[in-house]
């Protein structure tokens, strides 16, 4: 959980088993952390153009699973549209 305050600059609360994670300037924060190229793919993703159309800041197309244990890691998914998540595979995986 340490791990994720500094490199995502996110508050943590647990509540039970559920733990609630807190941007504080959301588009900001996901262009900090995934640089230029993963932030204009998640911005060109249909789901997020309609988020920012309706004013909404928060986005969905960004999920951190944070692992029962979370000494062991967590899991991070971005929504994408096929052809920006073909050009991030490239850029993770070649």
């Amino acid at each position: 959980m340490a791990a994720l305050r500094p490199l995502f600059k996110v508050r943590v609360e647990d509540k039970g088993k559920i733990r609630f994670i807190s941007l504080k300037d959301r588009d900001k924060a996901i262009s900090e952390v995934f640089r230029a190229k993963i932030h204009r793919a998640i911005t060109a993703y249909r789901i997020r153009k309609k988020e920012l159309r309706e004013g909404n800041k928060a986005t969905k197309c960004v999920l951190i699973i944070l692992i029962s244990n979370h000494n062991k890691g967590a899991i991070l998914n971005l929504a994408l549209g096929l052809e920006e998540g073909i050009r991030i595979r490239r850029l993770l995986y070649i």
